[in-house]
């Protein structure tokens, strides 16, 4: 009831507001200075548009075609606001008397919201309608783009001036897609060590489920238990693909996740059209389309090059090691180890090999080792720190949402944050180092 009461009152909201504008006519202060905001929020939705354009690297074939696409999305945009002005005094007059018979004592005002609300449902059908043919567009306009032009799109936002590493992205037309942060959980079920699953699997099934119903509106109990075991299901197929098939199948697999859409669904059961449909089906690409093209022949089709800035240097790795370095001689003086392990020359050396090698597993497992030889004296602060930020890299490293504490999957940030502030050092260290060699095995790191 709630997620159709929400839907309701945003297409309500939606149509009110088209609704709204008919009357800004007998106003024209008023609709000089909305039409001022008006013209700034098409300029800058027009920027947006040519800041994606750009770094999508399009031929001129595929923008021929996009232009075609977006041209009988506007037509049915024009159709629809045609069949709205032919009824717009209708719809005035009718909206006009509810309003004023909600001025009179309660009662009144019954018959008007019949009228209105069967007018009001005959607008938003054809609406969705209209959305539903949109979106059988957008499943045409995805033929004419790559895998890579897709995924631009999906990560796309609207920015007057683009990210750096938007502005110049490194041969797009060959990466695959990234599948945002469903494609992220996907990626975290398949990567998921077996034990670690069968301990933890129900708390990220649970916080799906969660999620798709904060976002869906509230859902019964007998509902939950549904979607909880088809989503259940979904991951079974994601754990038992080996790793060549998955890398294959990843967004298909990603996408069956997504058991509720309620952005791509309306309330008759019309679909809507998703980013594609409202950055290359919009009535501001209708217009950019032509120009772009023309434009085409005067700056050349746009080719992916590589840039430097964008290439993988490894400073950031040698400036981790140099600081973990500095780290271990400050702990080992503290200690006093020498006594126990040497010198400090000897104990550090797989360390430093590791790093001149540029060998990042090798140099995670170095850290764990000099560690652990220092916690057989004390388990001193330092080491619990060094264990929790051993812990914060290595998640970094595996790229999965395992220690964000706004996605915290498996519980893995909670109880990161409770060692790191156990009053006990020996309990804290013992902990902690628990903690990373679980991360250690996701991925086979």
């Amino acid at each position: 009831m709630k997620a159709t009461n929400n839907i309701c009152n945003n297409i309500i909201w939606g149509i009110a507001f088209a609704i709204c504008l008919t009357f800004i006519t007998a106003f024209p202060c008023q609709a000089r200075r909305l039409s001022n905001f008006s013209e700034i929020d098409d300029i800058r939705q027009e920027i947006s548009l040519l800041n994606l354009l750009r770094g999508l690297y399009l031929s001129k074939e595929q923008v021929q075609k996009l232009a075609i696409m977006s041209a009988k999305a506007q037509a049915l945009r024009d159709e629809l606001q045609s069949r709205i002005n032919v009824d717009k005094t209708g719809v005035i007059n009718t909206f006009s008397s509810l309003r004023d018979a909600l001025y009179e004592p309660p009662g009144f005002e019954k018959q008007q919201q019949e009228k209105a609300s069967a007018l009001n449902n005959r607008f938003k059908e054809a609406k969705e309608k209209m959305e539903d043919e949109i979106a059988k567009i957008e499943d045409e306009t995805m033929e004419i783009l790559t895998n890579a032009q897709v995924s631009v799109i999906n990560d796309f936002k609207p920015c007057l001036v683009p990210p750096k590493d938007f502005q110049n992205p490194v041969r797009v037309g060959q990466a695959g897609p990234e599948g945002g942060i469903l494609g992220k959980v996907t990626e975290l079920i398949h990567a998921t060590p077996d034990d670690v699953w069968k301990e933890r699997g129900e708390k990220l099934i649970k916080q799906i489920s969660k999620k798709m119903e904060e976002e869906s509106g509230e859902m019964t109990s007998s509902m939950k238990s549904d979607i909880e075991k088809r989503l259940w299901s979904c991951a079974d197929s994601i754990r038992q693909c080996q790793d060549i098939d998955f890398a294959l199948k990843k967004h298909q697999l990603s996408s069956e996740l997504l058991l509720i859409n309620p952005k791509k669904t309306s309330k008759h059961g019309f679909r809507k059209a998703g980013k594609i449909g409202q950055w290359l089906l919009s009535d501001t690409a209708a217009q950019v389309m032509p120009k772009w093209e023309k434009s085409m022949d005067k700056i050349g089709t746009p080719t992916a090059v590589e840039c430097d800035d964008d290439l993988p240097t490894d400073g950031k790795f040698t400036e981790l090691t140099a600081r973990t370095i500095v780290h271990f001689r400050r702990i080992f003086k503290n200690l006093r180890a020498e006594a126990k392990l040497g010198q400090f020359s000897n104990f550090i050396s797989p360390l430093e090999e590791a790093a001149t090698k540029k060998d990042k597993k090798l140099f995670f497992n170095a850290v764990l080792t000099a560690a652990d030889r220092l916690r057989e004296i004390r388990s001193a602060p330092g080491l619990a720190k060094l264990y929790a930020q051993a812990a914060r890299i290595i998640a970094r490293e595996l790229q999965l949402p395992l220690l964000n504490p706004g996605k915290d999957a498996y519980g893995f940030a909670a109880e990161l944050k409770s060692y790191l502030e156990d009053p006990d050092p020996n309990r804290s260290c013992n902990n902690l180092r628990n903690l990373v060699g679980v991360l250690m095995r996701f991925k086979g790191l």
